[in-house]
């Protein structure tokens, strides 16, 4: 998880915060990686990862949050955790079969090489399930500026790269991160609001 936290062209990356207060009000790009206790299903609104998204888009610890646009969550999908789950289950079996060879378990040499390839197994198998895990970047909208904030949800492909790195990348894809905005682009969406 340590090199997906590379930030890339977001300013900031905050890895499960335990409150609103901890994500910064700046205005610059920061991704929110959610809990894993708020994971998200497509389509629904009243998702625990969609009500944590609003509360830490509205607030800042106690105060009004100010830069509301220059937030993105990415939120775990809700069946593949229970995957990802499965197999961190399976990896603290291993670790405290392992962490008790000592035991009266009466490990033999074979027992203890066996238990440490199915440790080594599990933990590969949690990195590549995070990635599949960790797809939701819930992003939120308000094209009119009088207008309420919508919420869209798109899909980070697993695969290649920092999980950072490829959640920017698809929100740039979608038109919702640009980390530099030329003339042209800001004219259009200037006079797209008139």
């Amino acid at each position: 998880m340590e090199k997906d936290r590379k930030e890339g062209e977001l300013a900031g990356v905050h890895v499960c915060p335990p409150d609103s207060s901890d994500v910064p009000d700046e205005p610059t790009a920061r991704l929110v990686i959610l809990r894993p206790n708020h994971a998200h299903k497509r389509n629904r609104e009243d998702s625990p990862a969609r009500k944590v998204t609003q509360s830490t888009l509205d607030m800042r610890g106690n105060t009004p949050r100010i830069n509301r646009n220059t937030l993105v969550f990415l939120a775990a999908d809700e069946r593949e955790l229970q995957n990802l789950n499965q197999a961190v289950a399976q990896f603290l079996a291993w670790s405290s079969i392992l962490r008790d060879k000592d035991t009266p378990l009466d490990l033999t040499a074979s027992h203890l090489n066996l238990a440490e390839k199915k440790k080594t197994e599990a933990d590969n198998t949690i990195n590549a399930r995070v990635g599949q895990t960790l797809i939701w970047a819930l992003v939120p909208c308000q094209d009119d500026p009088a207008g309420p904030i919508t919420w869209e949800q798109h899909k980070v492909s697993a695969g290649g790269g920092a999980l950072t790195e490829r959640t920017a990348t698809k929100i740039r894809n979608v038109e919702r991160l640009y980390p530099s905005i030329g003339a042209v682009i800001l004219r259009m969406k200037a006079l797209n609001r008139l």
